[in-house]
């Protein structure tokens, strides 16, 4: 099998039209199910994914095995096409706006979730984290689907159709957080690129740019590994 890509928890191969997702052997059962699930569930709510074929045990590794698809990532379609970046962009954001209106059910609760994530960081003092907590609870509590790794990389368009890959962080919850979520990756690669995905988003959802903008803390200090990197959210009390 050609490997198509390395990652701290899997590596993937593609092979005779499936893509096979081969999990290092440190990674549990439970999360490789987790994911299985959350991609079925997600399938199920007719939303373009990969069909999910098969799960398996390689050598002694978890692999899911699901349908490969043709096409390329938004990342690629912006570095080849700059000239069509907004335009592009623009794309990205209505497959978004999509995914949040699907309606499922069966997924965990994104603020349970942020909840767990932050109490566990242990990059955050308890000051730090008594202020974000506080902030989650007065967030409204929608159960919205959000994808929470939705990034250039993970969407790939064809000709046809586009796919959303990589469910695993799935859950249900505010739309905003996912949007947060969304940014900050971005963030870390063009903040440019960043911005104005931020900026297109609130445009077509009538989306205040400071709602989004009070979830940026609280989803940044979900990362754990990253607080160098978002200092400047982490560490406020209030976002402007």
């Amino acid at each position: 099998m050609d490997c198509a890509s390395r990652s701290k928890i899997a590596d993937v191969y593609v092979e005779n039209g499936r893509v096979v997702k081969l999990f290092k052997e440190h990674v549990p059962k439970r999360r490789v199910l987790g994911e299985a699930l959350n991609h079925t569930i997600v399938e199920e709510a007719k939303i373009n994914v990969p069909e999910l074929r098969e799960i398996s045990l390689i050598d002694g590794r978890w692999a899911l095995i699901m349908d490969y698809v043709e096409g390329q990532t938004y990342n690629d379609l912006i570095f080849l096409n700059p000239d069509k970046k907004e335009e592009l962009v623009e794309e990205f954001v209505d497959i978004q706006i999509e995914i949040h209106v699907a309606r499922v059910e069966g997924l965990d609760s994104l603020y349970e979730k942020l909840s767990s994530l932050i109490n566990s960081n242990p990059e955050l003092d308890d000051v730090n984290k008594y202020e974000l907590l506080a902030r989650l609870e007065g967030m409204p509590k929608h159960t919205k689907l959000c994808h929470m790794n939705y990034n250039f990389n993970n969407v790939i368009k064809n000709e046809k159709e586009v796919f959303i890959l990589e469910w695993e962080n799935a859950l249900l919850g505010n739309a905003s957080a996912d949007v947060a979520n969304t940014y900050l990756i971005l963030r870390m690669e063009n903040e440019e690129l960043a911005e104005l995905y931020l900026s297109k988003f609130c445009e077509f959802t009538c989306t205040p740019k400071a709602y989004v903008q009070k979830w940026l803390p609280i989803v940044a200090a979900s990362m754990h590994g990253k607080k160098d990197k978002f200092h400047d959210l982490i560490n406020v009390v209030e976002y402007y």
